[in-house]
Protein backbone atom coordinates (compact mmCIF):
# COMPACT_ATOMS: atom_id res chain seq x y z
CA UNK A 1 0.00 0.00 0.00
CA UNK A 2 1.65 3.52 -0.88
CA UNK A 3 0.88 6.31 1.22
CA UNK A 4 0.85 9.71 0.22
CA UNK A 5 0.82 13.29 2.16
CA UNK A 6 -2.39 15.82 1.16
CA UNK A 7 -1.70 19.03 -0.10
CA UNK A 8 -2.64 20.25 3.25
CA UNK A 9 0.27 17.65 4.84
CA UNK A 10 2.43 18.85 2.69
CA UNK A 11 1.99 22.44 3.53
CA UNK A 12 2.39 21.96 6.75
CA UNK A 13 5.53 19.74 7.11
CA UNK A 14 6.94 21.95 4.59
CA UNK A 15 6.91 24.97 6.53
CA UNK A 16 7.96 22.85 9.68
CA UNK A 17 11.24 21.51 7.71
CA UNK A 18 11.93 25.20 6.65
CA UNK A 19 11.23 26.45 10.39
CA UNK A 20 13.50 23.22 11.84
CA UNK A 21 16.23 24.18 9.06
CA UNK A 22 16.29 27.71 9.90
CA UNK A 23 16.42 26.88 13.72
CA UNK A 24 19.30 24.73 13.29
CA UNK A 25 20.75 27.81 11.38
CA UNK A 26 20.70 30.02 13.82
CA UNK A 27 22.01 27.87 16.32
CA UNK A 28 25.00 27.25 14.04
CA UNK A 29 25.50 30.95 14.22
CA UNK A 30 24.94 31.58 17.87
CA UNK A 31 27.73 28.31 18.09
CA UNK A 32 30.31 30.22 16.11
CA UNK A 33 32.95 30.24 18.91
CA UNK A 34 33.01 26.25 18.85
CA UNK A 35 33.27 25.52 15.24
CA UNK A 36 33.01 21.84 15.55
CA UNK A 37 29.31 22.73 17.32
CA UNK A 38 28.69 25.44 14.69
CA UNK A 39 30.03 22.92 11.72
CA UNK A 40 27.80 19.94 12.77
CA UNK A 41 24.66 21.93 13.25
CA UNK A 42 25.26 23.97 9.78
CA UNK A 43 25.63 19.68 8.05
CA UNK A 44 22.28 18.92 9.83
CA UNK A 45 20.09 22.14 8.60
CA UNK A 46 22.06 21.21 4.91
CA UNK A 47 21.02 17.80 5.50
CA UNK A 48 17.09 18.71 5.52
CA UNK A 49 17.45 19.11 1.53
CA UNK A 50 17.55 15.26 0.49
CA UNK A 51 14.22 15.19 1.82
CA UNK A 52 13.07 18.47 1.38
CA UNK A 53 13.79 17.53 -1.93
CA UNK A 54 11.68 13.79 -2.21
CA UNK A 55 8.99 15.64 -0.84
CA UNK A 56 8.61 18.27 -3.37
CA UNK A 57 8.88 15.59 -6.29
CA UNK A 58 6.29 13.54 -4.17
CA UNK A 59 4.17 16.95 -3.92
CA UNK A 60 4.73 17.17 -8.51
CA UNK A 61 3.07 13.69 -8.77
CA UNK A 62 0.14 14.57 -6.98
CA UNK A 63 -0.26 17.62 -9.08
CA UNK A 64 1.29 21.05 -7.96
CA UNK A 65 3.43 23.02 -10.21
CA UNK A 66 7.45 22.84 -9.86
CA UNK A 67 6.89 26.69 -8.63
CA UNK A 68 4.41 25.36 -6.23
CA UNK A 69 5.80 22.50 -4.93
CA UNK A 70 9.53 24.22 -4.38
CA UNK A 71 8.04 26.81 -2.52
CA UNK A 72 5.90 24.48 0.05
CA UNK A 73 9.67 22.96 0.55
CA UNK A 74 12.34 25.67 0.12
CA UNK A 75 10.06 29.07 -0.69
CA UNK A 76 10.67 31.80 2.11
CA UNK A 77 9.15 31.43 5.59
CA UNK A 78 5.27 32.63 5.26
CA UNK A 79 4.19 35.11 8.23
CA UNK A 80 1.78 31.86 9.04
CA UNK A 81 4.97 29.44 9.69
CA UNK A 82 6.95 32.04 11.25
CA UNK A 83 4.40 32.33 14.05
CA UNK A 84 4.31 28.45 14.49
CA UNK A 85 8.00 29.02 15.34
Amino acid sequence: MKHSLSPAQHRALGGLLKRARQLLLDAAQLAKPHPTISQGLFDAANALTVQRSFLETRLMEQGASRDEARDVYFGEISAKEAENA
